[in-house]
């Protein structure tokens, strides 16, 4: 059973302060005191507002006490547009964003906050979320004395004495209204903190989210957005790719809940495991139904999509065993004009150990930067350890590689242009359509490629797989193309890459070194590295 709410005892003055601090600090702590007995909380519920906790708090520190003032962790949660979780059905989403709003507005009652919580079109928003805030509020002795909810709007009831009114209201539209009518629901609202709780995104009109990005301008904002995921476009499926890093990222899988619900007997009672097996049993658990409503996954990937982005995932928690004689691949994607960074990718055998961005322009610093990569890495290996590096020498990565050539004298250095024609002419057009779908296969067929990044910041990882779940490719003439930047695009109706996918290249790059340029094995070591397996864990939160 859940565990009761410890009783409201008089306090000290100080005991108070403490306690109130708690609140604040610790959200999770609030809601399980304050959150009235119905609120039994799962995991996938806790980490979300964990997570919610760490970005609050973030943004109230860099309001009150500056952005020098923030840790890295702590500026990067600042910066975040929201929270963003694909869930399945019934796992409790409308209970956790009403309880958040209610948090939230106490909290930050001082700055006079406000909110507003929308879903697909009317009927939905009046049926689920805005009669949530009712059970949540009436549910609770602390909240309803806190609260007055009316039917257009919340507000805290100290509010009727002083005059000045924060307030939590529901604003939707129709999806066939008019695209200036769609604009204009969220438009206009402004605070230092503005709270948007969004339900159901995946159906929310596309107009209604572009005036929530000016809202975020106010430095107390955020998103709590909660959505099952229908669609593999649209603003909020691309909050979990494409715009990944700008968001914290979770996932509800039913299956994990009904696993949590059958080891805890008596807790959970709200959610209905029995209709998740009907729907396992009449569609299979790799239907789309089933990914989607069950999940919290969105739909099979398009064909034409070039990795998929759950595989890509799968890759990011992929665990091989690194052994003795896995080479050493270093390969750097040299960047073009502008502000088009440089990428460099290190793999050990087929995990990648780090992707590091250089915003160097020279050659010679360039240069010294891979050298001196490569050196730090050899250092913990034994002296006869393979290694292979890479320079994409289209541009200024010419003079990289001749500098690694000539200056530094490093062996086994390999030039890589993807505009050459490719080792297999028959089926592909060009070396860049190759490099890119050998990486598909190293995630997709073989699922050799270990995507872990240990250590590198969230941001990296978002990044990379963002880049690489973005490419398309098709037959054209016969042979394998692969989406491209300008003119190298060339599949037809496929727009060009607006923007060079830097990380993924370099990826690119570096599979390509350990795929061609890494083959000189022991016999032994070779059927070693050949039959090993992959680890896997289940599928976890995003």
């Amino acid at each position: 059973m859940a565990t009761a709410a410890p009783p409201i005892v008089p306090m000290s003055r100080e005991a108070q302060q403490e306690e109130i601090a708690r609140w604040v600090l610790d959200p999770l702590y609030w809601a399980k005191r304050f959150g009235g007995p119905d609120f039994d909380p799962w995991s996938g519920q806790e980490e979300l507002w964990n997570e919610y906790g760490k970005m609050l708090n973030a943004k109230l520190k860099r309001y009150q006490a500056g952005p020098e003032s923030l840790t890295p962790e702590e500026a990067a949660y600042a910066d975040k547009m929201g929270i963003s979780i694909m869930a399945g059905h019934g796992m409790g989403k409308e209970r956790s964003v009403s309880l958040i709003g209610c948090h939230y507005f106490w909290i930050l009652k001082q700055y006079l906050p406000k909110g507003v919580c929308t879903a697909p079109a009317g009927p939905t928003l009046q049926s689920t979320l805005w009669p949530e805030f009712g059970k949540v509020i009436a549910g609770s002795e602390y909240l309803s004395a806190l609260y007055e909810k009316q039917a257009d709007r919340i507000f805290l009831k100290e509010d009727r004495k002083r005059g000045e009114f924060a307030w939590i209201k529901p604003r939707t539209i129709q999806a066939n209204s008019d695209p200036e009518e769609q604009g204009a629901v969220l438009a206009g609202i402004h605070a230092t903190g503005v709270i948007y709780l969004i339900t159901e995104a995946s159906g929310v009109p596309e107009m209604v989210f572009k005036p929530i990005e000016g809202g975020l301008t106010d430095p107390l904002s955020l998103i709590i957005m909660i959505f099952n995921p229908t669609r593999r476009d649209g603003f909020a499926a691309l909050s979990h790719t494409t715009n990944r890093k700008h968001w914290v990222c979770l996932q509800w899988d039913g299956i994990v809940l009904k696993e949590e619900k059958l080891a805890n007997p008596g807790r959970f009672l709200w959610y209905n495991e029995r209709a998740q097996d009907a729907l396992i049993e009449k569609y299979g658990l790799d239907s789309d139904t089933v990914r989607i409503r069950v999940r919290g996954l969105p739909p099979q990937q398009s064909a034409d999509t070039l990795i998929h982005y759950e595989s890509a995932m799968e890759a990011t928690r992929r665990t091989v065993e690194t052994l003795e004689n896995d080479p050493l691949c270093v390969f750097l994607d040299v960047g073009g004009e502008g502000d088009d960074p440089s990428v460099l990718t290190v793999l050990r055998g087929p995990t990648v150990l780090e992707q590091v961005e250089y915003k160097q322009k020279d050659t010679t610093e360039l240069a010294y930067r891979v050298a001196g990569k490569l050196a730090t890495h050899l250092a913990s290996l034994s002296a006869d350890v393979q290694y292979a590096v890479g320079v994409d020498t289209i541009g200024l990565g010419r003079g990289v590689y001749d500098q690694l050539m000539n200056l530094h004298r490093i062996r086994n250095v390999y030039k890589l242009d993807v505009s050459e024609l490719p080792m297999d002419p028959t089926r592909f057009h060009r070396m860049r359509d190759q490099v890119w779908w050998e990486l598909r296969e190293g995630c997709m067929d073989t699922r050799e490629l270990a995507l872990t990044l240990p250590g590198a910041p969230q941001l990296v990882q978002d990044t990379v797989v963002s880049e690489i779940t973005s490419i398309k490719w098709a037959e054209v003439n016969g042979k394998i193309k692969v989406q491209g930047k300008g003119s190298s695009s060339g599949i037809p109706g496929v727009r060009p890459l607006a923007k060079s996918p830097n990380y993924g290249d370099a990826l690119c790059g570096a599979w390509y070194l350990y795929k061609h340029c890494t083959s000189r094995l022991p016999a032994l070591h070779r059927r070693v590295r050949n039959s090993r397996r992959a680890k896997v864990p289940s599928w976890k939160a995003l």
